[in-house]
């Protein structure tokens, strides 16, 4: 006999089943979880691939290429060297000579230029004369150096050349000035002419005073200092020569005498004549111009003054009081003939209301 309640029995014994099945499922589902993460895993290694190992630094080896690099370096460095030490001693070897001979020459120069009295003469006059040109201006020289003979000058093209030696205490010289001052301006400054004035000492009547001596120190200072005066000065100071009695001016009034005549650089030319610089050059100049020979001329030597040359040819007047006679001589020097009406403005000469106006000189 069938119990009536055996069915539902089971149906419950049944049931558990299904959380068996549901277990199942879930553990399989689980499982492919797992396998799906798994190939996931698997695709993700294979896509990126592993980067390989580097190998190990060759330390020694590099070490190595440094040092040759630098070897390499230091020897262009020390080549390079040698060369610049080679480039600086020729310089300086060079520089060496060039130094040695600028100073040669500045010495030299200084020597010249700032050297005792004894050992020089004064600039612009390298002939022992100082040259006065066209414009009435000196022609630059430098100075005579210690044992050097004069130079003779170069006269310019078309010119004769007047040399006057001088010496500023002999009566005939200032006479000489006197009568032919005009006229040897005019001459010069028509470029007819040319004049060199020699400054010397021969008087013997100067005595212990040596005025000679001091009015051509004088001349030469004024030639140094202030060349472009010398004419002037020149001048003035013949006109103002003292009788052969007196003794001759001091150098104070020597000294009023170039600032009368407007003689510049005055402060320097004072300094010079008061120092006597170039007492020694005057005894010099005058022992050559006694002496001889006389460059450029026929005339031996100096035995009076004034000694006036004409181009080559010593000019004697028959009087220095009379501007005549140079006059003749000069215009038939030039190739003319010479008449009365021509002994006021030969020509070439200025104008005789320009020569009337003009300075003395001579």
């Amino acid at each position: 006999m069938t119990d009536p309640h055996e069915p539902a029995d089971r149906e419950n014994d049944s049931a558990p089943a299904q959380p068996d099945d549901a277990a199942t499922a879930a553990e399989g589902a689980a499982s492919k979880g797992t396998t799906s993460d798994a190939t996931d895993a698997d695709a993700a290694t294979a896509v990126e691939p592993r980067t390989p190992a580097e190998p190990p630094l060759d330390t020694a080896a590099i070490q190595t290429a440094a040092r040759t690099a630098a070897r390499e370096r230091a020897s262009e460095i020390r080549t390079q060297q040698r060369k610049s030490d080679r480039r600086r001693t020729w310089l300086l070897r060079g520089g060496l000579v060039t130094g040695i001979v600028a100073v040669v020459v500045v010495v030299t120069f200084v020597i010249i230029s700032f050297a005792s009295p004894s050992q020089r003469g004064p600039r612009n006059m390298l002939s022992d004369g100082i040259r006065i040109g066209t414009d009435l201006k000196a022609l630059r020289t430098g100075s005579l150096g210690p044992g050097e003979a004069p130079t003779e000058s170069r006269n310019q093209d078309g010119a004769i050349p007047i040399r006057i030696y001088v010496d500023y205490f002999q009566p005939d010289s200032a006479k000489f000035a006197k009568a032919n001052a005009k006229q040897l301006r005019s001459w010069v400054s028509d470029g007819a002419a040319t004049l060199e004035i020699h400054p010397i000492a021969l008087s013997s009547k100067s005595g212990s005073d040596q005025y000679a001596l001091r009015a051509a120190n004088a001349a030469g200072c004024v030639a140094e200092f202030a060349p472009d005066s010398f004419l002037d000065f020149h001048v003035a100071l013949l006109a103002a020569q003292p009788s052969q009695e007196s003794g001759g001016m001091s150098d104070a009034r020597i000294l009023a005498v170039a600032k009368d005549a407007k003689v510049q650089s005055m402060s320097d030319v004072t300094s010079c004549v008061e120092s006597r610089r170039f007492g020694k050059w005057v005894q010099a100049a005058s022992n050559r111009a006694v002496n001889g020979p006389l460059p450029g001329t026929k005339v031996k030597a100096v035995s009076a003054t004034p000694l006036v040359l004409l181009g080559a040819t010593q000019f004697v007047p028959s009087s220095y009081s009379n501007s005549q006679d140079l006059a003749r001589a000069f215009v038939q020097a030039n190739g003319g003939d010479f008449t009365q009406d021509e002994s006021a403005s030969p020509s070439p000469s200025a104008s005789p209301s320009d020569a009337a106006s003009a300075p003395a000189a001579g």
